[in-house]
């Protein structure tokens, strides 16, 4: 899995010259993330699972035609696998493929624990600009490379060191986030 920044673009978009951070902030990038995952609540980026290692689900209701993925597999970008109870489907004859769900076209989802195994792509292709952002200056922050300068009411000229998520980013998250019953 592919990480959402890297190094240059912290460096360059905080300012910071040298190596002496360089450590610090390869460190982070990867738990920026897995933060962005798992605060939205979906991948951004591409995430493939194989057949060999299925995502495994069941209906959570009698007489349920729309089947949603547990966690953070969506949208759905394609299936390459889908069975139910050991049985291939098919695309356009068993089911319909939705980003948000998967349709059953006769009939309804099994609702046995993991009698459903789906396999193929989630999340976006390619990772939003936006989210590349949000993840650059994230990473900043966490390494306590994000200041902000300011003057006070006396005239006086101060930097301050981020150590918490400025509002807009609290905001941007907040919208991202799936909202799933």
């Amino acid at each position: 899995m592919a990480d959402y920044t890297t190094l240059d673009k912290v460096k360059a978009y905080h300012s910071i010259g040298g190596t002496n951070q360089n450590a610090k902030i390869t460190q982070i990038i990867p738990y920026v993330t897995s933060y962005l995952d798992d605060v939205t609540g979906r991948f951004w980026q591409k995430i493939t699972v194989n057949a060999g290692t299925p995502i495994k689900t069941q209906a959570k209701a009698e007489r349920q035609t729309n089947l949603f993925l547990p966690g953070k597999y969506f949208p759905i970008i394609s299936l390459s696998s889908l069975k139910e109870d050991g049985v291939t489907l098919v695309v356009e004859t068993d089911y319909e493929l939705y980003p948000e769900y998967i349709k059953r076209v006769a009939g309804f989802w099994d609702t046995r624990r993991n009698k459903i195994e789906v396999a193929g792509d989630f999340g976006v292709d390619p990772t939003p600009p936006f989210i590349e952002m949000i993840a650059t200056e994230m990473a900043g922050i966490l390494a306590l490379e994000k200041t902000k300068t300011f003057t006070t009411g006396d005239g006086v000229q101060q930097t301050i060191t981020l150590t918490s998520w400025p509002t807009h980013i609290k905001e941007q998250l907040e919208t991202l986030r799936i909202k799933r019953i």
